[in-house]
């Protein structure tokens, strides 16, 4: 574990690097600690109680169900703490550029995928599926960033 101090025009900031047997295999839930279960979410027009199903034109069906889930803990899917461990492995500025480069490429390709999905096809499970890959480069971007942080510390 490294702690980057950086001060900021917002006061200091300190960024904790973890090595990847310390970054957690789990997000926690909060649900199960809870006092009491929350209330169901309403429809925005009929102020009625939704199930489940509502969100899946707008959320991929994984997210809903963590959200929902009633476990203590729910697993990091692999996928995302494998692309963490290799943008931190990349110790050189210019294998974080390539990274970089090719995460923008495939953004740019996923949201133009996006809109003909919504615009033209009005395939919402679709796009729901890649937000949800949007989302994921988005995390992943951010890594390279903290990686960036590293090589400069």
């Amino acid at each position: 574990m490294q702690a980057i101090e950086n001060e900021t025009a917002a006061g200091d900031e300190v960024k904790i690097l973890l090595d990847m047997d310390d970054v957690p295999r789990a997000w926690y839930n909060i649900l199960p600690d809870l006092p009491a279960p929350l209330p169901p979410p309403l429809h925005p027009g009929t102020k009625q109680p939704v199930g489940p199903d509502a969100f899946e034109p707008i959320f991929p069906k994984e997210i809903i169900r963590q959200e929902l889930s009633g476990n203590a803990t729910e697993p990091i899917p692999e996928e995302l703490r494998e692309a963490l461990e290799q943008a931190g492995d990349a110790r050189d500025a210019q294998a974080l550029d390539a990274l970089r480069a090719s995460l923008r490429a495939d953004k740019r390709e996923l949201e133009r995928a996006l809109g003909e999905a919504l615009d033209e096809r009005r395939d919402h499970a679709g796009a729901a599926e890649l937000t949800r890959k949007l989302m994921f480069l988005d995390k992943l971007d951010a890594e390279i960033d903290l990686a960036y942080e590293t090589l400069e510390a």
